[in-house]
């Protein structure tokens, strides 16, 4: 790694996490230590530490041990390709976050694809159902910025909107427009890196399969992963 790194900055001590990981990972894989590992290191550059002696194995591991699954696909064009995409580096990210962030980003997908139907509702009903279902900050999100930032992903509307109109005063985690923009994520992150789609998968349904999986333009699945880095913060 260039330059000097001091351990006392945010930089520094996440290296520190990362090089511990890399020699013990099995230490950071108790339910309270992983929460804190993912915090501590999520949305970081850990490509610099992935060439330590014994990186493969541990991410291996690591991976193996969040999912439950054995044998995953872990080998050194993995690891190429973390050092030198970072688009590979959000795609893990995004598969290993916390499902409150999840839900965050599949509600900006929502509100991205659906954002015609989010700023056109006329009725106040509509409104206020939209509200209860997205919250305020997506509805914003649909009417001012969707359009601009995000554009590719409005060719999806065809598809999404008319689950966004089924199952009314049903909260967003039940609700099947979270499960059609799951779908959408999966894509997107699948799109860079298989493995990812996979894990995230495996997380969420249990199985590493999708039986219809869903084919997204190079434009659609990069404006997921841009709003995974600006907007679901």
């Amino acid at each position: 790694m260039a330059g000097a790194l001091s351990l006392g900055q945010p930089s520094g001590r996440t290296a520190l996490a990362v090089a511990a990981f890399i020699a013990r990972p099995v230490s950071a894989l108790k339910p309270a230590a992983l929460d804190r590992w993912l915090a501590d290191v999520g949305g970081r550059d850990l490509r610099p530490m992935l060439g330590a002696k014994g990186a493969l194995r541990a991410v291996e591991t690591y991976l193996s041990e969040v999912t439950g699954a054995r044998r995953l696909p872990v080998d050194d064009a993995l690891l190429n390709r973390l050092r030198t995409r970072t688009e590979v580096v959000i795609a893990v990210e995004i598969a290993l976050a916390p499902f409150a962030r999840l839900d965050r980003l599949k509600a900006h997908v929502v509100g991205a694809v659906c954002r015609d139907a989010v700023r056109g509702a006329l009725l106040r009903s509509d409104r206020q159902a939209l509200e209860a279902l997205l919250g305020p900050e997506i509805q914003d999100f649909a009417a001012r910025q969707a359009a601009t930032f995000y554009p590719a992903l409005a060719q999806l509307a065809p598809h999404l909107t008319p689950i966004l109109r089924s199952a009314d005063d049903t909260a967003f985690a039940a609700h099947p427009v979270n499960t059609a923009a799951a779908r959408i994520v999966a894509a997107a992150i699948g799109a860079e890196a298989p493995i990812a789609a996979a894990i995230l998968s495996i997380r969420e349904t249990g199985s590493a399969e999708d039986p219809a999986p869903l084919a997204l333009t190079v434009a659609q699945a990069n404006e997921v992963l841009r709003l995974w880095q600006r907007e679901a913060r």
